[in-house]
C-alpha cells in the first residue's frame, strides 16, 4: 500500500522536499540549508510515489509478514502430519491458506525431511496398520520428499510393512548360504548376532585358617581349628562368538565365526525372546543358549517365532 507524499521547495536553497499529510503548515529547519521554513499547506501531490523511508519501511514490513505466513503455514503442516495422517480437509485448508498468502507449494520443500520424519515417528509396532504405512506413503508423496534424505525412515517403513505381513499371516522364505535345509523346511529369516556363554572368569582360594596351636608336653603341640582353603571360580556371560541365527520352519540355527549349533524346535523348554535377544533352553542342555540381536528386529522374530509356535 503507498503512502501520500507532498513535495515542495526550499525558498533559499531551492532543495526539494517530501512530506506526509500531517507535516503540513509545519515549521521545519530545511535539512539541506538548515534556515527556518513552513511546510505549505497546499503543496504539489505526489499520490503514486513514496519516500526512500517510506519504501524502505514497506519493504521491511512485507518481508516480516512473509516470515510470519511462513510460520504459520510449517505450524499447520507439523500439526496435520504428526499424527501421521494427512486428510483431505487439512490438506484444502493448507492450500486455502497458501493461496491467501501467495506462497508457492515449492516454499514447503525445505521443510519437507523434517515434516516427514516427524510423522514417521508416530508408527511403532503397537499402532501398526496398512492404514498407517499407507498414509505415510501418501504424506512423503504430498511433501515430495527425495529418498535420499529419509533413508533411515524408508529402511523402517520397509521393516514395519514386513511385520505386518507376517501379523497378517504371510511368513515369506528366504535363501539362506551355507545351510542345508531338509525336505519340507523353509528358511524365514537371517539376523546378525552374538553368542554369549557363561564361563569362567577368574579364580581363587578362600576359607582357609591355620587354626590354634596348644602345648600338650614338652616339646609336643597339636593344632586345632584349622581348615584347608578352597578353590572359588568366578562365572560371567562373555561374548563367545558373532554370527547369523537363521531362523526356519523347524529350527534355530546359529552359524558363528568360532561355534555352530542348531536345536529343533521340539527340544526347546523354555524360551524368553526380547527385542535385543532370545535366550532358551533345550531338554538336552544343561546351559541356556543366549544370543543378542546385532540389528533392531527383535520385533519382526518375535512375530516369526510366535507364528511358528502357534501353528506347530
Amino acid at each position: 500500500m503507498s503512502t501520500l507524499i507532498h513535495a515542495c521547495c526550499c525558498p533559499y536553497c531551492h532543495q526539494t522536499l517530501e512530506y506526509g499529510d500531517d507535516y503540513r503548515n509545519q515549521v521545519i529547519d530545511c535539512p539541506a540549508c538548515q534556515k527556518e521554513m513552513t511546510l505549505p499547506d497546499t503543496p504539489f501531490p505526489m499520490p503514486q510515489q513514496e519516500s526512500v523511508i517510506g519504501k524502505f519501511f514497506n519493504s521491511i514490513r512485507n518481508k516480516a509478514e512473509g516470515v510470519r505466513d511462513k510460520r504459520k503455514l510449517k505450524g499447520m503442516l507439523v500439526d496435520a502430519v504428526a499424527d501421521g495422517f494427512l486428510t483431505d480437509d487439512e490438506i484444502g485448508q493448507i492450500q486455502a491458506f497458501m493461496a491467501e498468502v501467495d506462497l508457492h507449494p515449492a516454499e514447503t520443500e525445505e521443510w519437507s525431511q523434517e515434516l516427514f520424519q516427524k510423522a514417521a515417528k508416530s508408527l511403532n509396532s503397537r499402532n501398526l496398520s496398512r492404514e498407517r504405512i499407507d498414509s505415510l506413503n501418501h504424506i512423503k508423496q504430498y511433501l515430495r520428499v527425495p529418498d535420499k534424505a529419509v533413508e533411515t525412515e524408508i529402511v523402517q517403513l520397509s521393516r514395519f510393512n514386513h511385520l505386518l505381513s507376517i501379523r497378517e499371516g504371510n511368513l515369506e522364505s528366504i535363501d539362506v548360504q551355507n545351510v542345508v535345509l531338509r525336505k519340507g523346511e523353509k528358511a524365514f529369516w537371517s539376523q546378525p548376532s552374538r553368542l554369549w556363554e557363561s564361563r569362567v572368569v577368574s579364580r581363587r582360594y578362600e576359607g582357609g585358617s591355620s587354626g590354634i596351636s596348644f602345648r600338650i608336653a614338652k616339646g609336643v603341640t597339636i593344632r586345632a581349628g584349622g581348615s584347608r582353603g578352597k578353590l572359588v571360580s568366578d562365572t560371567a556371560d562373555v561374548p563367545v562368538t558373532e554370527g547369523n541365527l537363521i531362523i526356519t520352519s523347524h529350527r534355530l540355527i546359529f552359524q558363528g565365526e568360532s561355534k555352530s549349533f542348531e536345536t529343533k524346535y521340539e527340544n526347546i523348554i523354555d524360551i524368553d525372546n526380547h527385542l535385543d535377544g532370545i535366550r532358551y533352553s533345550e531338554s538336552n542342555k544343561q546351559k541356556q543358549r543366549q544370543i543378542e540381536y546385532l540389528s533392531p528386529n527383535g520385533d519382526i522374530i518375535v512375530e516369526i517365532l510366535s507364528r511358528i509356535f502357534s501353528t506347530s
